[in-house]
This record gives structure tokens, C-alpha cells and sequence, in this order.
């Protein structure tokens, strides 16, 4: 027997979207630089999306958020 596809996105990812490295580094008030470091060393959960895109769901940005930023673990970049 086979399954018809279902081409709507699940419903686990359907409200944590992905975000680039600059967004999620916007978020977390750090470069971009700093999140690429932490997806490199395997701190931070990213996806590779074809061009070399790297992208973090909005979930793993909210976590380092609620884990880290809010309790003074990460120095954020002053505004100029």
C-alpha cells in the first residue's frame, strides 16, 4: 500500500520557521560571525540549505534566548 504525500509542512514546523544567520544573530544581539563559530562547533542546531545557506529554526534562536541572553551568559554587541 502507499501513502499519498501530503505536500503541506508538518505541523511540528509549521510555526518555527527558519531564519538566517544574520536574523538569528540580530536576535541574540551577537555577529554573525559569533553564531557561524557556534554552528561550527556544534553549540548551536543549523541546517544547510542549498547555496551554502546556513539556517536556524526559530525555536533553537528562542532557547539560547530563554537559556543564555536572558541570564547574562552571552556579551551582547553595543549599538553605534
Amino acid at each position: 500500500m502507499s501513502k499519498a504525500r501530503n505536500s503541506e509542512q508538518p505541523a511540528a514546523h509549521a510555526e518555527d520557521p527558519f531564519l538566517g544567520v544574520s536574523a538569528a544573530a540580530d536576535q541574540l544581539g551577537v555577529s554573525h560571525t559569533t553564531i557561524t563559530r557556534w554552528v561550527h562547533d556544534r553549540l548551536m542546531t543549523a541546517v544547510m540549505f542549498p547555496g551554502n545557506r546556513l539556517m536556524i529554526r526559530q525555536s533553537e534562536v528562542d532557547k539560547w534566548k530563554t537559556n543564555y541572553v536572558n541570564k547574562g551568559g552571552i556579551q551582547k554587541k553595543e549599538a553605534v
